[in-house]
């Protein structure tokens, strides 16, 4: 089966109006359309690690305009604290998301100036020249968000 392309990435968080501020508000990301469901039936409850009370709502977010994708979807389970924090790349499972950006320095200075933490010293990853081309940048969830001003050759 061919692969079109991806279609979204969906992102548990712990609170959805925290996360909507740092996607939308500091990143840039527009709301395209909000779900909800219930999380005590099927086919959210066979999807879940832990039994849940009440519902799930997710936020469906784009970058640039008209129907742009990959999306990325937040989800909070309302009533239901979340199990588990963001992982690193070491661990079993999606480690972070990633985005190309004209320029990481501008952005990570920008970001970190309004509270937003590195997962490492931005400067850390920095070339000889002293010129940082990729970071790693924490959400509110502590999920890594990684920028990159190129792109990998393939």
């Amino acid at each position: 089966m061919p692969a079109l392309g991806v279609s979204h990435v969906s992102i548990c968080v712990s609170d959805l109006e925290k996360s909507l501020a740092f996607y939308r508000d500091l990143l840039g990301f527009r709301i395209v359309g909000e779900h909800g469901a219930d999380a005590t039936v099927p086919p959210v409850s066979l999807s879940c690690k832990n039994k849940h009370s009440g519902k799930v709502r997710a936020v469906e977010m784009a970058y640039g305009e008209g129907d742009v994708r990959p999306q990325i979807w937040l989800e909070q389970f309302l009533g239901d604290p979340p199990d588990g924090k963001g992982i690193r790349l070491d661990q079993v499972g999606v480690t972070h998301l990633s985005f190309t950006v004209p320029n990481v320095e501008e952005l990570t200075k920008e970001l970190m100036s309004k509270g937003v933490k590195a997962s490492s010293p931005p400067e850390s990853l920095a070339d000889a020249s002293g010129h940082y081309h990729t970071v790693f940048l924490l959400d509110p969830d502590g999920i890594m968000v990684q920028f990159d001003e190129f792109q990998y050759k393939r």
